[in-house]
């Protein structure tokens, strides 16, 4: 299997594009699996949501509040009218109300359409960062069953920014890791202006060209060598300087429509957006009588083992971005921890190195039907607008 993998997708002279039908296979198959399910569900309950309705909840309004009319001046929402859509970053509404416009269809239909593709880019170059970074097919293939059919990997195909913030991150990662800085700092500005953190991203830079320099073949090394080395290459000084490029824009538009560059982070409060200890709030969770509690908490001590072991690895750039894309929000509470490790891609990869290191063939078996089955449950879930999968 192994062998028949790596002729595939590594040796073969159409590796790319032997890639790419992977890619929009899995992504076909999967989707249409999640319509027999809620045709399933809505025989059962009666339900007679349209489909991309009921994929489309939550947040999705939030974010189609934004589409239809703008980011608000007031406050508004939750029962005590205290949150507001300054809270969630531009760039995918930008996106979808682009397209919204232009072919007129429904807000959701088009959000889980474009949403559904960038699902399928993602698997393209999170393929071929694998291939760059582990040089492993089978483990390139593992990952891309996970982002399609795993759990929570609904949140791919519907009004959330999980597809368009994964896809940007892991284009920022494949051209660092190709030295091609340039592209990076654009999908670095994208990247900044979908989500607050993604300028965190900078660091995962910062670190991967400090451990590239340590690790090259220049007799004299010194901090004030690495410097005239990295502030000589312009375009690895340009590319960084683009990262926050999304960010500063949303800060200077809040800024000039409501008078606080800062407002999506003190909005915050609306959701009990506090920064407190993440290993208190870890430890709250798994001493609580509440079975959700207890698996959020479990979820969240996964991300960590995880990321130890990609210490071990000594993947370090990756390392700093799975403490921070962690850490941030298990500092504030154990909700959506899930689908956060899902959708900040360096814990699947971390996790996929850990199988691999096994290589045994039934464990890995048995762990991608486990994450397949769980996806079922989790739109069961979904579908029925359960608080477990908030």
């Amino acid at each position: 299997m192994r062998a028949k993998m790596n002729m595939l997708f590594a040796e073969s002279q159409k590796k790319n594009w032997n890639i790419m039908v992977f890619a929009l296979l899995a992504v076909t198959v999967s989707r249409v699996l999640f319509v027999a399910v809620y045709a399933v569900f809505a025989a059962r309950s009666g339900s007679e949501v349209p489909f991309f309705d009921a994929l489309n909840r939550w947040d999705a309004g939030w974010y189609r509040d934004i589409i239809q009319n703008g980011y608000s001046l007031e406050p508004s929402g939750h029962e005590a009218g205290d949150a507001a859509n300054w809270a969630f970053f531009p760039l995918l509404p930008m996106v979808v109300g682009f397209f919204h416009k232009l072919t007129g269809l429904e807000v959701n239909l088009v959000a889980s359409t474009l949403n559904t593709l960038f699902l399928a880019a993602l698997i393209i170059i999170t393929f071929h960062y694998i291939m760059e970074t582990r040089g492993s097919a089978g483990e390139a293939v593992g990952v891309s069953i996970v982002l399609s059919f795993g759990a929570y990997s609904l949140y791919f195909s519907m009004l959330y920014t999980e597809s368009l913030y994964l896809l940007l991150l892991m284009l920022v990662l494949y051209f660092l890791q190709k030295e091609k800085y340039l592209a990076m700092g654009i999908a670095g500005a994208l990247l900044s202006g979908t989500r607050n953190t993604g300028v965190m991203v900078v660091f995962a830079v910062g670190i991967k060209v400090l451990v590239d320099y340590c690790m090259s073949t220049r007799e004299q090394k010194s901090v004030l060598d690495f410097i005239k080395v990295t502030f000589s290459n312009w375009k690895l000084v340009l590319g960084v300087c683009l990262i926050p490029f999304g960010l500063f824009a949303f800060m200077a538009y809040l800024g000039w429509k409501m008078g606080d560059p800062l407002a999506f982070l003190h909005v915050q409060v609306a959701w009990g957006g506090e920064i407190g200890n993440p290993l208190a709030v870890l430890w709250r969770g798994f001493r609580s009588s509440s079975g959700r509690d207890i698996f959020l908490a479990a979820c969240g001590m996964a991300g960590i083992l995880i990321t130890g072991y990609l210490v071990i690895q000594r993947r370090f750039h990756e390392v700093a971005l799975a403490m921070i894309l962690l850490m941030i929000p298990l500092s504030v509470r154990l909700q959506s921890i899930p689908r956060y490790l899902i959708g900040s891609g360096v814990f699947v990869l971390g996790g996929a190195d850990i199988l691999r290191k096994l290589n045994n063939k039934i464990l890995i078996g048995l762990v991608l039907t486990c994450f397949i089955l769980f996806e079922f449950i989790c739109l069961w879930y979904w579908f029925g607008a359960s608080i477990w999968m908030l």
